[in-house]
């Protein structure tokens, strides 16, 4: 069994083998405190894989001749209903939870449509298998893929820093927030040679939840902050907790307009000794009054990039239910993101969304996944970020790429940005204030971090394929040491490591585009593919030499070394019988830090 988003921490691999006999419920939906395992990322998923050998595990070629293809199993339309996935004694079922004993909803006269279409699709392995469960969304017109405009573009695939990691590093969480630490990370960021294109306010800015208005006592110069951030050519990032409510009163509702228990009493969550509520979004005066403070928050902060989160808070129907059942279960999440994306679009169609999702049914209102900051996943930080990777690059065939993050360590993070070049964009999590294993950020890793920002790719519709994939080991599997991005068929981006994560020498992929002898990651800077483009970017991850094949009679090229905070270094270098010898250094021999290697075709 093939189960992505099975769990939030790196301790639940998301391959499970079915003799295995685990016992365990857990979500493929929207998520909620229901008593299982801790999940968060990926949710909702709304899918589940499987594949078999024959005759038996560990018989002869029973992973090559005896591999059957796999298949993905689907949602194609929101049930009202909680999307569950129970394992027991070596069997799997969906589980739909309706809970009509305790709401009442789902009873005669007459007849009753329970459940929803499944979409079923199959592959040569799982990873084919989800994608063809998306494509056939897509072809029976269930869901449309995605096509942005330039500047919504520009926004998704900007590298990015989020406050998030520092607040932790330095226990200034929630309430603890305030200018002073922001105003210092941000003024760290820029001594650094950090260079973000957004810069992401993370929790919690807010006064209170539910206002979207900022604490006037934490952040007495919030808007001026903001004004600097947009001249000094920021893009503004503001994280927010929508479906939370403070107090109802303050925005003109009361508590009956929440979410409700099956005692009949407003469900209540807690945070630092207080309680707060969560919207009932199916009732019209909350739609309303939601719809305005989301428009205000708009026109007032004018994000362009606003992370959504907590959506998996919503209670499972075993707990609570909104008061118009027909938007119950897998639905209601639904109808709260409809609202609130709704209401972005009207102030700016191009502000940009981001939430963790897997699912292929919430394209229409997402445009950027996140693996989630992995903070379950100590000292696991990369290898957990290239699974995760593993699954959401998929969603580049519908038009969504992933935002990379990090851990909450230094140490982790160009390997992580390494794996995110092909599908997504480059964002950092990290804590200029020191972080849990005492790292930092040195010269090397800003230099990575500004490095692979500059040879991303600025599209949002992409195929990425894993080049050295290890499938179903519970613990090596659905990783890959290097990938390929390819457009319209070509490649266009490759990230190669020199070797595979079991040791073994690698790179034997792509050679007629290039051959190194060091980690490196290539890209197209124009819209044609690597074997037809004048203009290439560089990354190297190590020091060695690499060939670039070159078509037609070029006899030239223009190699610009970009340098952190250092002038650029300018050479023309030959190219004989059709390749390029790039030298890869990471450090000039003057000690320069090489963030990239830009080639232009004379």
């Amino acid at each position: 069994l093939v189960i992505p988003g099975m769990s939030e921490s790196s301790s639940i691999s998301p391959i499970l083998p079915a003799v295995q006999s685990l016992d365990s419920l857990v979500w493929l939906g929207h998520g909620g405190d229901s008593g299982t395992n801790m999940q968060q990322w990926g949710l909702p998923v709304h899918f589940f894989c499987g594949t078999s050998s024959s005759p038996g595990l560990n018989s002869k070629n029973c992973l090559t001749e005896g591999l059957s293809d796999a298949f993905c199993c689907g949602l194609s339309a929101l049930p009202s209903a909680d999307l569950m996935f129970r394992m027991q004694n070596g069997n799997c079922a969906l589980v739909l939870n309706l809970r009509s004993d305790l709401w009442g909803h789902s009873r005669g006269p007459g007849s009753l449509s329970l459940g929803a279409d499944l979409c079923w699709s199959v592959g040569r392995d799982y990873r084919e298998a989800i994608r063809h469960y998306y494509l056939a969304l897509v072809t029976s017109g269930i869901i449309k893929r995605k096509f942005n405009s330039v500047k919504k573009n520009s926004v998704v695939t900007a590298p990015a820093f989020d406050t998030w990691g520092q607040e932790t590093a330095t226990n200034k969480t929630q309430s603890n927030f305030d200018q002073t630490l922001l105003t210092s990370m941000y003024e760290s960021l820029k001594n650094a040679g950090m260079k973000p294109g957004t810069f992401i306010i993370d929790q919690k800015w807010e006064g209170s939840y539910g206002s979207l208005v900022h604490s006037e006592e934490r952040f007495p110069d919030f808007e001026k902050f903001l004004q600097r951030l947009g001249d000094d050519g920021f893009k503004l990032g503001l994280w927010a907790a929508f479906i939370r409510c403070d107090d109802p009163a303050a925005v003109g509702l009361n508590p009956s307009h929440m979410l409700h228990g099956v005692n009949g009493k407003p469900i209540t969550k807690q945070e630092l000794n207080r309680d707060y509520y969560l919207y009932d979004f199916t009732q019209p005066e909350v739609e309303r009054v939601l719809i305005q403070r989301v428009r205000q928050f708009a026109k007032r902060y004018k994000p362009v990039f606003v992370k959504f989160d907590f959506g998996y808070e919503l209670p499972s129907l075993s707990l609570g239910a909104p008061k118009d059942m027909a938007w119950a279960g897998e639905r209601l999440l639904e109808k709260g993101v409809a609202i609130i994306v709704d209401a972005l679009h009207s102030v700016d169609p191009d502000i940009v969304v981001m939430y963790y999702s897997l699912s292929p049914l919430f394209i229409k209102y997402f445009d950027l996944h996140s693996p989630d900051d992995m903070f379950l996943c100590t000292e696991d930080y990369q290898s957990e970020a290239n699974r995760r990777f593993f699954f959401s690059g998929l969603l580049g065939e519908i038009g969504m790429p992933t935002f990379s993050s990090t851990g909450y360590d230094w140490l982790s993070a160009c390997d992580i940005w390494f794996d995110v070049a092909a599908i997504g964009s480059v964002a950092s999590l990290n804590s200029f204030a020191g972080d849990e294993v005492g790292s930092g950020p040195t010269p090397l890793r800003i230099a990575k971090f500004n490095g692979v920002s500059n040879i991303t790719r600025s599209t949002n519709v992409f195929t990425v394929e894993p080049l050295d994939t290890v499938l179903i080991g519970s613990t090596s599997g659905a990783h890959s040491s290097s990938w390929v991005r390819l457009e319209d068929g070509e490649p266009v981006l490759v990230a190669l490591r020199s070797r595979r994560f079991d040791g073994s020498v690698g790179q034997d992929h792509y050679q007629d585009i290039v051959r190194s002898n060091a980690s490196l990651i290539i890209s197209s800077k124009s819209a044609m593919g690597l074997r037809e483009t004048r203009q290439l970017g560089v990354v190297p991850y190590g020091d060695g030499e690499a060939l670039i094949s070159i078509k037609g009679t070029t006899t030239n090229a223009q190699v610009t070394t970009h340098c952190l905070g250092k002038e650029n270094r300018k050479e023309v270098m030959p190219v004989h019988d059709g390749l390029l010898r790039l030298p890869l250094r990471e450090q000039l021999p003057d000690g320069t830090v090489v963030e990239w290697i830009e080639i232009n075709l004379l």
